[in-house]
C-alpha cells in the first residue's frame, strides 16, 4: 500500500515563507548584474547610459 504522505504538501506548502524570504534577498542580487549588462549593450549600441 503507498503511502499518503505527499497530499498534505499540496493543501499548505510550509517551506513557502522561507522561499519568499530567500526570494527577496537573492532577486536584487541577480537583477543587478543583469541590469549592468543590458546598460553596457546599449552604451556600446550608441544609447545613453540609465542612472538608477
Amino acid at each position: 500500500m503507498e503511502s499518503l504522505w505527499p497530499f498534505p504538501e499540496f493543501l499548505k506548502d510550509k517551506s513557502r515563507p522561507y522561499v519568499k524570504t530567500t526570494d527577496s534577498w537573492m532577486e536584487p542580487v541577480v537583477r543587478r548584474p543583469l541590469d549592468y549588462k543590458e546598460n553596457v549593450k546599449n552604451v556600446a549600441k550608441g544609447g545613453k547610459a540609465r542612472v538608477e
